[in-house]
């Protein structure tokens, strides 16, 4: 019966680690607030347990709303219930303004839950711009470190 366990148990492992990569929400439209829909409800989030953030995808003014465990208002909740519960309170917000990006082809923003990584690439006059974001444990700096690149795309003449 343990050899039998054993087995089911390796071969369920093997299934949920294969496919963590097809774990992935992907958008075609920057993440909006607006007064009935907060940005959490589309920003994608990344995070470590301690710091994260919320990704807007935005071209022209990118928007990661920053957020740090020791915002909690609020006491422990062993319960669970809902009415007691406290909440986190943002950090902060960090914009960055890309002028000449207000129109854009190609637009993708992307949260890889298997890689935990946000993505956010979209095309401005024949140039790919892509941002990466990930949240590690390791980070000294306490802020969601991002990548971002810009190549020329070969044109047809």
């Amino acid at each position: 019966m343990k050899v039998l366990s054993l087995a089911a148990l390796v071969v369920f492992g093997a299934t949920v680690v294969s496919s963590a990569s097809d774990l992935l929400l992907w958008y075609q439209q920057p993440a909006v607030a607006t007064r009935t829909s907060p940005l959490i409800n589309e920003a994608l989030a990344i995070g470590n347990g301690r710091i994260g953030g919320l990704i807007a995808g935005g071209t022209a003014r990118e928007q990661v709303v920053l957020d740090e465990d020791s915002l909690w208002i609020g006491g422990d909740n062993p319960s669970g219930n809902d009415a007691t519960m406290g909440s986190y309170q943002m950090l902060g917000n960090v914009f960055i303004n890309l002028p000449g990006h207000e129109t854009v082809a190609d637009y993708r923003r992307d949260l890889d839950i298997g890689d935990a990584l946000a993505h956010v690439s979209y095309s401005v006059n024949g140039v790919k711009f892509s941002r990466e974001y990930f949240c590690s444990h390791a980070m000294a700096s306490g802020h969601p470190p991002h990548r971002r690149q810009a190549r020329q795309l070969h044109r047809q003449h």
